[in-house]
């Protein structure tokens, strides 16, 4: 099973991950956190605390055989240590890390620019343009119109000070108690939770570069970009965690790209395969199909009519979902369970957005697998022939 502790001001999770052990710290401070204790910080200080914080804490705990790896995300920040000893021999040496934390304005201005960097790396191409300009219609005067790493004028706000003050407030003094101060539900939102209905902005070409798109059917967002590219937002009121997330993401690009995808290429109504960006909060699920098309009428509602099935799909509980995807599939195609977790590995199915909670599954052996299964309650293995977990 996943052992789940909680700390003083963090949650950590610690579980077996092939010949090694990873504990991931979470902390309660992600992008959409602007605000705590009175202080108002710029956009993108969590992601740049992140990343002071883990080149601290490779410096500092490499040479114990412990790696490191970071990621910042909306809700959270998360911190995954990989090592060979149990998590309980290391912990102390990675909570004293956070606990003496500290930096030089130094060290903060030449991360400002390596930061700057890897804004400016993201901010071209047509698919990211596409993706902010929509983001920010959707979500006006909020973080999610904006970058997790910031803009160019909020990293130049950063300095020492607002990063000291923040760690503070957020990792030393933000117990989980007091997350829920901050959480930001965008109005947008809470009218979608009412009326189950499409968010359409009042957009115009002098405005913006999108034209937005009525369809048939009430539920979804849809942008056209130079009458070619489109982006389409589906939106789903989360009642789920972020495990049965990972599941579900799957579950959406799994119907609606891997196997819509090839179908509309077949057919020439799309240029090239689909692509997806998700964004995740405690409130909601958004994700965001990309495609290129010359018939762009077309393709957005043979899309939509896709993605009205997946909503019905979603309304299912999680074991049915599950059973539905995998067990009537492929179990029925299969021998044994050991045959089907060949055939997870190879897809892999359990594989995240991010490396933060699960690597690709192939890289997992048998045992956990049968325990991740096991924690899911999938139901789905014949007791009487799976491994015996000692």
């Amino acid at each position: 099973m996943i052992d789940t502790y909680k700390h003083e001001n963090w949650r950590y999770i610690s579980y077996p991950y092939y010949f090694k052990n990873i504990l991931m710290l979470l902390v309660d401070f992600g992008a959409m956190h602007r605000f705590r204790f009175g202080q108002v910080y710029p956009l993108g200080t969590a992601h740049f605390i992140e990343h002071l914080l883990s080149n601290s804490l490779q410096k500092e705990l490499r040479e114990k055989g412990i790696l490191v790896e970071a990621k910042t995300s909306w809700e959270y920040t998360s911190y995954s240590f990989y090592f060979a000893n149990q998590p309980y021999d290391v912990l102390n040496n990675i909570l004293k890390c956070f606990e003496k934390f500290s930096v030089t304005e130094e060290e903060v201005n030449n991360e400002r620019e390596i930061i700057k960097k890897e804004l400016n790396k993201y901010a071209y191409g047509s698919q990211n343009t596409v993706y902010s300009q929509f983001l920010q219609r959707v979500f006006p005067n909020s973080p999610f119109g904006y970058d997790i790493v910031g803009t160019s004028q909020s990293l130049e706000e950063i300095n020492n000070k607002i990063i000291q003050r923040a760690y503070l407030n957020f990792y030393l003094n933000g117990h989980s108690d007091k997350y829920y101060t901050t959480t930001f539900v965008p109005p947008s939102i809470k009218t979608f939770e009412k009326r189950n209905k499409v968010i359409m902005s009042d957009l115009s070409k002098e405005e913006s570069m999108f034209d937005s798109y009525k369809s048939k059917n009430q539920n979804f967002i849809a942008f056209s970009n130079n009458k070619r590219m489109f982006i389409i937002g589906f939106l789903f009121k989360k009642n789920f965690d972020y495990i049965d997330y990972l599941i579900n993401s799957y579950i959406y690009q799994y119907h609606l790209i891997k196997m819509f995808s090839e179908y509309l290429l077949t057919n020439g109504v799309i240029s090239d395969k689909l692509k997806t960006r998700n964004l995740y909060t405690r409130e909601f699920f958004l994700l965001t199909v990309f495609g290129e098309s010359k018939n762009l009428e077309k393709a957005i509602d043979e899309i939509m009519e896709a993605g009205v099935w997946v909503q019905k799909y979603i309304n299912l509980s999680m074991v049915d979902k599950i059973k539905l995807n995998l067990k009537n599939t492929y179990l029925k195609l299969l021998d044994s369970p050991h045959d089907f977790i060949d055939l997870l590995a190879k897809r892999d199915f359990y594989k995240a957005e991010t490396k933060d909670i699960f690597d690709s599954i192939s890289t997992l052996s048998y045992e956990y697998i049968f325990k991740l299964i096991e924690y899911l309650n999938l139901n789905l293995l014949d007791k009487n022939s799976a491994i015996v977990l000692e």
